[in-house]
Order: C-alpha cells, then sequence, then structure tokens
C-alpha cells in the first residue's frame, strides 16, 4: 500500500478517530493498547532511531495518549451527542455542520500543540544521517504518490471521493436511497465546503429510519467514550 507523508501527530489523532468511527468504541481499548507500540514503529519506518531515541519517543506516545484519553474523550462525546441531538429535532443547519468542524478543528490544533514539544525534542537529536534518511524517504514517498496520481483521470479521482462519501455516509445513517446517492452522484467538485453542503444536502432527506440508524450509532460511541478506562 502506497504511504503518505504525515506528520506523527496526525498519524496518532487519524487511527484514533478510524478506531472510533469504523468500529466504534468496543475496539478502542485495543487501539491504546495497539498504538504505544504502532507510533514508534511508525516512525521507524521512517528513520532508524537510536535506542535513546526510541525509549524517549515511547515513554512519549505513553503520556500524550494518557493526556488525550483523559482530556478528549468526553468531549468528542458530547460534541457526538450534541449533532445527534440536532438531527433527531431536524434542527441541523449547515451553519451548525461548520460549528462542528472548526469544534473538531480547534481539537486537532490541541493534540498538535500538545504533541509538538516532545517531537521538536526528538527532532533536535538526530544527526545528519537521521535527517537525511527522513528526507531522503519523503522525496521517494511523493514521487511515488505523483507517479500514481498521474495515472488517474479526473473522472477516476471524482468517483474515488463519491464512493468514499458514500461509504461515510451510509455508516452513520444506513443505506442511502436513491435521491440521496443521486446527490452525492451529482457531485462534481471536492473540497471540504462542498463536502460539507453535499452532508447537509444528504441530511435534509433523511429518513425516520435513517435517523434511528444515527441515534444507535453516535448512542454506542458515546457511551464507550464515557466508560473507557484511560491509561495512567
Amino acid at each position: 500500500m502506497m504511504k503518505r507523508k504525515i506528520t506523527i501527530e496526525r498519524r496518532l489523532i487519524g487511527i484514533m478517530l478510524f478506531c472510533v468511527a469504523t468500529f466504534g468504541c468496543s475496539r478502542l481499548q485495543i487501539a491504546y493498547t495497539v498504538l504505544d507500540w504502532y507510533i514508534p514503529y511508525y516512525v521507524g519506518t521512517y528513520v532508524d532511531l537510536s535506542y535513546d531515541q526510541d525509549t524517549y519517543l515511547a515513554r512519549e506516545v505513553d503520556k500524550l495518549l494518557a493526556w488525550h484519553c483523559r482530556t478528549h474523550h468526553s468531549v468528542y462525546a458530547d460534541l457526538i451527542r450534541s449533532v445527534n441531538d440536532e438531527y433527531q429535532t431536524r434542527s441541523i443547519t449547515r451553519e451548525r455542520l461548520d460549528d462542528y468542524l472548526a469544534q473538531l478543528g480547534d481539537l486537532w490544533g490541541d493534540i498538535m500543540r500538545h504533541a509538538s514539544p516532545a517531537i521538536a525534542q526528538l527532532l533536535e537529536t538526530a544527526t545528519q544521517e537521521q535527517v537525511n534518511e527522513l528526507f531522503g524517504k519523503f522525496a521517494d514517498e511523493n514521487e511515488e504518490w505523483l507517479t500514481a496520481f498521474t495515472k488517474k483521470t479526473t473522472r477516476d479521482v471524482l468517483k474515488e471521493y463519491q464512493d468514499n462519501m458514500i461509504e461515510q455516509l451510509e455508516r452513520w445513517f444506513g443505506e442511502l436511497r436513491p435521491d440521496q446517492l443521486g446527490a452525492v452522484r451529482a457531485r462534481m467538485e471536492y473540497n471540504m465546503q462542498t463536502t460539507i453542503d453535499l452532508i447537509y444536502q444528504v441530511s435534509m432527506l433523511l429518513t425516520d429510519d435513517q435517523l434511528r440508524h444515527l441515534a444507535r450509532q453516535t448512542a454506542w460511541i458515546a457511551r464507550d467514550l464515557d466508560a473507557f478506562s484511560c491509561p495512567h
């Protein structure tokens, strides 16, 4: 599988949110158990760390995971419940979707601010050989990505976006109806704002059964977030 150029912090939150959104929090405990070794392993695929660097990174990852769990889980749970409440009363607006996106951006920024000092400290210990290795990996991955991307037509990229949107929407709302699928297939642009527009458009077409599906999904995730025992 083609790798992507991505920071350590973003990989962390990406896996966390992927676990929550895709598997639900029944696997959240497993995710925390895996992350404390996966992140150092992932970094090791970019640069060969010394014993001291590896030990430092593992310690800081453990601290970051514990902090993230203590400070963010309740916020995620409240956010999920709030979104569901507005959907269930059919009071969700395009502006409120922007508000929720901004809240997620603030949480992301909080994680970056908290993780950055440890990452900066680790980078300060890097040798020139490690720096060269790191940038060499980035260059290789960028070239690999560019090669793969240039092989795709505009239609290919658009279809991938539409298929992904259908998958994500059906995860939360259940099977989409023909008119909802048509709204997705009619989208000829793909950026953050057009994606929010699309989510709102589909939201205005939700059936009672789809709202019940959303209520079950959000309640399950929020309960598990509340019940999760954070690492110390």
